[in-house]
This record gives structure tokens, C-alpha cells and sequence, in this order.
């Protein structure tokens, strides 16, 4: 996901007037200027408020990026990618005489990946491995943080698509370069990039591109080489125990196909008082043990019916995600009994 390729660029600066910044995207965080209408006409003109944005949100639906790995593109990503651009809140005085604001940028992705048959595995710590089979799909989740540097008179005011679809060619925009989609022009623009990690999945495989590891290319990192993996599931779904307000249930899952010793599941709950189809959702591990399969659900309200979808799934609590290729199974009906 990282392309080390496409360095951020480093261009010259001029200065600019102060302006009205504004983002169609969504948009935290601002301040208010009083601008003099001209040093001429100071005593007699009116100020002019201005709001300088500090802090944008944004996010992007990337369709059919290219991923390229240590040994060329290996797969294609769809995923959902959230930028985050703030002013820093402590500058650099050397950025301040020369004319330029610090920001700090973080980038999330959350999606899918597709593997590209034939081609070299994203880790060569074996040099020359190939991708087994075409099509092998999987998950990928990815933060990378970023400093920005911009000229004084830029801003955040910048246009960041609600859509790319990179047509299974060259990515548009680098990583590398994304934040500086968030400023109205890239002239002057300086990105460093720092600390990274994408994860990436399939029901049996896993790599981790990080630079906190070896990044991506050592044996403890993993690999995606295309293995068609049996893919796990759950079943025998049953309640344990039910009370008015409190429910344990129970389901049993395959032996074989989890990416990890951890047996993670993501339990969807439908009936806690929500709008007909959305659910609560939860999340759990038996850590390889078949016998603690269970899930726990408290604060109920008396005499409710519960319908619940357990699913196989990886990640950690607040990060999780259904393993692809898999289905909502052990369907779990929890019915409290009246106060």
C-alpha cells in the first residue's frame, strides 16, 4: 500500500494573500481573522472577518488500486480511505520565518484486496515467490501518519474526491501525495512521511507492511501467496442462560481456515430498540479454545426478542471485520422473559 516510488513532492514557494478557506468535505476546527480592507484606507475601511480553516476530514472511495509490494503490483485494493489534515499545534519557528504553516496528517484505510496470479508476493524475503492464484480475496486496514509543511498563504480549501477509481492501472494519486489534495494548490506543498502499517488478510494468510517491522519484507512479516484457503464458519448456535435484563450465548465454529489461533466472530444483534434492519454489532474470541465460544449480552430489556447473525471475523475489538467469503451463520433467536 506504501509506494515508495512516489516521493513527496518538494517544489518551490511564493507568497500569497490571506483568503477565505472553505472545504466541501467535512470540515472541524476553525479560526477568524479581521483583515484590513487596505493599508491606505486602515482608519476608514471596515474589517472583513474571515474564517481560516484549521482542521479537515475527508474521505475517498478507492476503487481497483494498484498494490505494490517488493516485488511489483501483486493485487488490486477497493477500500475506504479517510484523510485528516490539522494545523500543528506547535510550529516550527524555522517553517515560521520562511513563510510556511506545520500540519499534521493522518491517512486510514479500511477495505479489500484481490491478488494478481503470477505475480511476485509483496514480501521477497524469498526472492523470486510468485502469487499462486489469481483472485484470492482478502482484507486490508492501513494508517500512515504525515507532517505537511504550506506556504502561509495556502490552505485548507483544497477539492479530495468522493470517488477514485484507478481502472486497475497506475494510481492517480500516491499515498505519499494524498494530503496534499486537502490544500488549494500542491505548489509549495512539502510531505514527510512517517510511522505506516497495512494488514492484510485472507482466511489463512497474513502480512504486515510496517515501519515498525521489516518493512514487509523479513520471515516474521508474513506473505500473501494466493493460497486458496478453506474458509472457517460457525454454527450450532444456542442460547446458554437468559434472564429478564442478561443473555450468554453459545455457537460452535470449524477447525479449519482461521487466519490465526484466535476463532474471532462478529455478532449481529438486531432487536435492542433499532430502526427495522440496523443492528448492534459485537465482537468476540475464543481464542482457540472450542469450549469458550460464547458471547455475553447485558442491559436488555425485559420480555424483547433478540435475533442474532454470528459471523467469522479478525481484527480487535473496535477494529474487527467478517473474514471474506463468509456468511452470517449460527443463527441465535434470545427471547427474555417479562419483568
Amino acid at each position: 500500500m506504501f509506494q515508495q516510488e512516489n516521493k513527496p513532492r518538494r517544489s518551490t514557494w511564493t507568497r500569497r494573500r490571506t483568503r477565505l478557506l472553505a472545504l466541501g468535505a467535512a470540515i472541524g476546527g476553525s479560526l477568524v481573522l479581521a483583515i484590513s480592507a487596505g493599508a491606505a484606507l486602515a482608519e476608514s475601511a471596515d474589517a472583513v472577518t474571515t474564517t481560516v480553516t484549521t482542521t479537515v476530514t475527508a474521505t475517498t472511495h478507492v476503487l481497483n488500486r494498484p498494490d505494490s509490494g517488493h516485488g511489483g503490483n501483486w493485487a488490486y485494493d477497493s477500500f475506504t480511505r479517510t484523510l485528516t489534515v490539522t494545523v500543528a499545534p506547535v510550529q516550527n519557528e524555522k517553517d515560521t520565518t520562511a513563510g510556511l504553516i506545520d500540519y499534521n496528517a493522518t491517512i486510514t484505510d479500511v477495505g479489500f484486496f484481490s491478488t494478481v496470479g503470477g505475480a511476485g508476493t509483496p514480501s521477497q524475503f524469498v526472492p523470486g515467490a510468485k502469487i499462486l492464484h489469481n483472485g484470492v480475496h482478502g482484507t486490508v486496514n492501513g494508517t500512515y501518519a504525515l507532517t505537511v509543511t504550506a506556504p502561509v498563504g495556502d490552505g485548507l480549501s483544497g477539492v479530495v474526491p468522493a470517488t477514485e477509481d484507478d481502472n486497475f492501472g497506475a494510481a492517480k494519486v500516491s499515498t505519499g501525495n494524498w494530503p496534499e489534495l486537502a490544500f488549494a494548490t500542491s505548489t509549495g506543498v512539502t510531505v514527510t512521511g512517517g510511522a505506516y502499517e497495512w494488514d492484510y488478510a485472507t482466511a489463512c494468510e497474513k502480512w504486515v507492511d510496517s515501519s515498525a517491522n521489516g518493512d514487509g519484507n523479513t520471515a516474521g512479516d508474513g506473505n500473501i501467496t494466493g493460497k486458496i484457503c478453506g474458509v472457517p464458519y460457525v454454527y450450532a448456535g444456542h442460547v446458554v442462560t437468559v434472564s429478564e435484563h442478561n443473555a450468554t450465548v453459545g455457537w460452535s465454529d470449524s477447525k479449519f481456515g482461521w487466519p490465526s489461533s484466535n476463532h474471532c466472530v462478529e455478532v449481529y444483534v438486531y432487536g435492542f430498540d433499532r430502526p427495522a434492519g440496523v443492528a448492534h454489532k459485537g465482537f468476540t474470541c475464543d481464542n482457540g479454545n472450542p469450549a469458550a465460544n460464547v458471547g455475553y449480552m447485558e442491559d436488555l430489556p425485559a420480555g424483547h426478542t433478540f435475533a442474532l447473525f454470528v459471523q467469522p471475523a479478525t481484527g480487535t475489538y473496535g477494529n474487527n471485520h467478517p473474514l471474506p467469503g463468509t456468511d452470517p451463520e449460527a443463527h441465535i433467536t434470545v427471547i427474555t422473559p417479562a419483568a
